[in-house]
């Protein structure tokens, strides 16, 4: 998934689970880079966006 395949004017959980990928790409990149902490980070986002893609996905639709 690439910069351009960003969704546009998409859905708030359409937006989370693209920054869920993303994070989780570049999670691996850093840890196959030994960058430890930054790994570590991009995790911390991967699960935030995941949990919020959630709940956007359980809200009730208008």
């Amino acid at each position: 998934m690439a910069l351009k395949d960003a969704p546009s004017g998409a859905s708030a959980g359409d937006s989370a689970r693209y920054i869920e990928a993303m994070a989780k790409e570049l999670r691996t990149i850093a840890s196959r880079s030994d960058l430890g902490f930054l790994a570590f980070l991009l995790r911390m986002v991967e699960d935030d966006a995941g949990a919020e893609a959630g709940r956007r996905d359980s809200e009730p639709k208008a």
